[in-house]
């Protein structure tokens, strides 16, 4: 959940499924009256994101251990300007000195012993804590309430034989027993609460203790609620924030959390590659407030990344009462180890990135990042296609937009309807700029699927002043066309545009080459009968592309036509090779 300052990231991203609906049902376990299953049905109905006052805390900011944090590292968080900003810490260690995480590594009480030296070590973490709030203060006040402090559990692994004597029979205690494990969080737990309570801090109070571990598997069931007893008993309560659809997020009360916030996990840029869309946010809410889940803000470890910042204003924007409305919920905010302190540097590039955050966790409404786009279905604009929300559908066939001024456009994303049984092709074109020809962008399949607002994304890579996406078998119901810039880095470029190329062998008389056609970057809208294609009888085809000197390559894509009309097919694959020597010389 974090980048800890030994080195060791933590993977948030990965370990979830694509959601296969939300559609729940209850078990009725043997003997339960009708009158229970009722009353448990109506609950189930009823379900909500946790609501503040009942969460405890409505802003929690996840603070992970790192070399340097005192009051001047925490201020951003306290406070901006006049405003308040978060209510509620969680304090975490994720790496530890030795090489093992938190999460799910092998840990003793030497390791646990290593919490207590950073947390309430002089000048730092709590201490440092209490110190921002109070010169916060002097400059506006008491704070409304005061802030709350949660600290992490390690992850109890049951390989652990000897974690060491913490209650003084002189035997160390085995984690794969329950006696021991009880040992373990016993002392653990009242050590926190001993030297909380000695530090008596003017600002903080203690909310609870938070579980590590980020998925909770059968196996580890009666661990959690374990744990959960002993916090209990103590008088605190018991957090836990599950990566997407984690193992346990449907039964978290069951196993005896307090509040649980589910991780959308669509951030990581750097990790998913592009591969989850906005759509996650949906999805993850949706699945959230049915299961009385809060959602996780997240903010991307790769932040710097072109892309990371829109993605993150996604989470944001949607938030709103008038979107997904999680906003108003009790929230957990992933922001990295140190990256607030970063953004919230005046000179940085990004700190209209914490404006808004902190903005956000003032309450108020962030505005949608992505310029407007209008798009127009046979001459009428279509509002439902371009305004970020899910909800509405239309039924298109092919739809344009022109924009004041041309767009870097990296990828188009394309959401169906809610559950949309569509397959088919769609297609993107592209007008540059200065120019009227419709050029090829990409093009995206759709196959079967059950996820809720499924997405096409289409690859485009181009400068353009209009788009146009055309749905082969259309009407299709669509809920969102979004054009989104370069997310990794600038337009990437049509290597083999205008180059010199060779194929063996000749093409014949009808499908014959008139020059340049394979790198001319134009495709025939009619098709191959235009007579601008190259095409072959049957034979295995070898074409050989000069690209002029060595180039990195991301990926290789052919524009084929026919696919059965008129006896002209696919091929029956396709190999691509490299090499650095340069090719004999073809036609231009």
């Amino acid at each position: 959940m974090g980048e800890p300052s030994c080195g060791i990231v933590p993977q948030r991203v990965g370990k979830g499924k694509v959601s296969e609906g939300i559609a729940g049902r209850l078990v009725k376990p043997s003997g339960m009256k009708t009158l229970l299953l009722a009353v448990g049905l109506l609950a189930a109905a009823r379900a909500e994101y946790p609501a503040p006052a009942a969460a405890g805390f409505h802003h929690c900011a996840l603070i992970y251990d790192t070399a340097q944090r005192g009051p001047a590292e925490l201020a951003p968080y306290v406070s901006r300007g006049q405003d308040w900003l978060f209510d509620s810490f969680l304090f975490l260690v994720y790496g530890l000195p030795r090489g093992v995480d938190t999460l799910s590594g092998a840990t003793t009480a030497e390791d646990w012993r290593y919490h207590f030296e950073r947390w309430f070590a002089p000048g730092r973490d709590l201490a440092a804590l209490d110190q921002a709030i109070a010169v916060a203060a002097g400059r506006l006040g008491a704070p409304p309430a005061p802030r709350t402090v949660t600290f992490s559990i390690p992850f109890m692994h049951s390989a652990v034989k000897d974690f060491g004597d913490v209650n003084g029979d002189g035997q160390g205690e085995d984690l794969s027993t329950s006696a021991g494990r009880q040992a373990a969080v016993t002392w653990f737990t009242s050590e926190v609460r001993r030297r909380f309570d000695a530090a008596n801090y003017r600002h903080l109070r203690r909310w609870g203790f938070y579980c590590m571990a980020e998925g909770i598997h059968p196996a580890d069931e009666a661990k959690i609620k374990e744990t959960a007893a002993i916090v209990h008993a103590g008088g605190d309560r018991y957090l836990w924030i599950p990566w997407y659809q984690a193992p346990g997020y449907q039964k978290w009360r069951e196993l005896g959390i307090d509040v649980a916030i589910m991780q959308p996990n669509y951030a990581f840029l750097s990790v998913h590659h592009g591969r989850i869309h906005r759509n996650r946010l949906v999805q993850n809410a949706e699945l959230a407030r049915q299961h009385g889940l809060g959602v996780e803000i997240e903010l991307p470890m790769a932040i710097r990344l072109p892309g990371a910042a829109l993605l993150f204003r996604h989470y944001l924007r949607d938030g709103a009462p008038a979107r997904l409305g999680y906003q108003a919920a009790a929230t957990a905010y992933y922001l990295g180890s140190n990256l607030i302190e970063q953004l919230a540097r005046p000179d940085d590039p990004l700190r209209p990135l914490y404006d808004e955050l902190a903005d956000y966790v003032a309450n108020r409404t962030v505005a949608e990042p992505e310029p407007p786009t209008v798009w127009q279905a046979e001459q009428q604009p279509v509002e439902a296609l371009g305004d970020h929300d899910l909800g509405e559908t239309r039924a298109v066939s092919t739809v344009t937009t022109t924009w004041p001024a041309p767009r870097a456009v990296g990828q188009v994303d394309v959401f169906l309807g809610r559950s949309s049984p569509w397959t088919g092709l769609v297609l993107v074109d592209y007008q540059a700029p200065d120019d009227p020809v419709w050029r090829p962008g990409g093009w995206s399949l759709a196959g079967a699927s059950d996820e809720p607002y499924p997405v096409l994304s289409v690859p485009v890579q181009a400068e353009a002043s209009s788009l146009r996406l055309r749905f082969e078998g259309g009407p299709v119901a669509v809920s969102e066309v979004n054009p989104l810039p370069p997310l990794f880095g600038p337009l990437a470029r049509h290597l083999a545009l205008g180059r010199f190329y060779r194929f063996e062998p000749a093409a014949p008389a009808l499908y014959a080459d008139s020059g340049g056609e394979l790198t001319d970057g134009r495709v025939a809208e009619g098709g191959f009968p235009g007579g601008q294609t190259v095409g072959w009888y049957g034979d295995t085809v070898a074409v050989s592309f000069d690209l002029g000197a060595p180039v990195k390559i991301d990926r290789a894509e052919v524009e084929l036509q026919g696919g059965g009309v008129a006896a002209v097919n696919w091929p029956r694959r396709a190999v691509l090779l490299t090499a650095l020597a340069a090719a004999p010389p073809g036609v231009a």
